[in-house]
């Protein structure tokens, strides 16, 4: 059950891309006490840049692994283990693949 007080993933995706766009503004006070409406830094925006940048997965390292020699190291293991017993061969085996 969502909460209405708790912000979803997509009313927090438009306000940063609200502020992105400088649709945002914030209030400041001046010295003498004045309030002025003004729109968001830049650093604000380029943060909110990043936070949508980072949800959509742009800084994920993408890797390509290639296994070799599984079956080499499977022979071995269960040349180790015929060693040990046969029972205890395929036990290792079966747990090890699982």
């Amino acid at each position: 059950m969502e909460s209405k007080r708790i912000a979803g993933t997509e009313e927090i995706l438009e306000h940063l891309t609200a502020v992105v766009r400088g649709e945002v503004k914030e209030t400041l006070i001046t010295q003498h006490g004045k309030k002025v409406v003004v729109p968001v830094r830049e650093s604000d925006k380029l943060r909110a840049c990043e936070h949508i940048l980072k949800v959509n997965g742009a800084f994920r390292e993408k890797l390509d692994v290639e296994v070799s020699g599984a079956d080499l190291f499977r022979e071995t293991l269960e040349n180790v283990w015929a060693n040990q017993g046969k029972d205890d061969a395929r036990e290792n085996l079966s747990e090890a693949e699982g």
